[in-house]
């Protein structure tokens, strides 16, 4: 990514995980569980103070969070079984305020902590 692209990347206001990313950190993580669990232990994961669930399907295996503090996000997790006892993760983050040092950092740190918090809770198969 040239010098330009990256500046311009500090003050995106979306972040999120995909397959195939530019960004290796950012890559979704896979993990050897069932959809149940892997569902629970995202909610687990949020179950701190910090964050306020939103909203919650399990039929399309996605939750909804606000950060509150400092700095809300908003917060969308995916979970998405790929066989059976495979089980795929993302996070897609929305930041709506303005920052002067750019939000997308901040939002890359939080996903990079969801995904370390996670690989504790659920068996790691990596990335693909």
């Amino acid at each position: 990514m040239s010098f330009f692209g990256r500046v311009l990347q500090r003050f995106q206001h979306q972040c999120e995980t995909s397959e195939h990313h530019i960004d290796p950190s950012l890559e979704t993580h896979y993990y050897r569980t069932s959809f149940d669990k892997a569902y629970e232990a995202v909610g687990q994961l949020f179950s701190k103070d910090v964050y306020e669930a939103v909203s919650h399907s399990k039929e399309h295996g996605e939750w909804g969070f606000m950060k509150k503090g400092s700095e809300p996000f908003f917060i969308i997790a995916s979970v998405v079984t790929v066989r059976p006892f495979e089980t795929a993760v993302d996070f897609k983050l929305t930041y709506e305020k303005t920052k002067v040092t750019g939000p997308y950092p901040s939002m890359k740190n939080e996903i990079i902590s969801f995904y370390r918090e996670l690989d504790k809770i659920l068996p790691y198969l990596g990335k693909k």
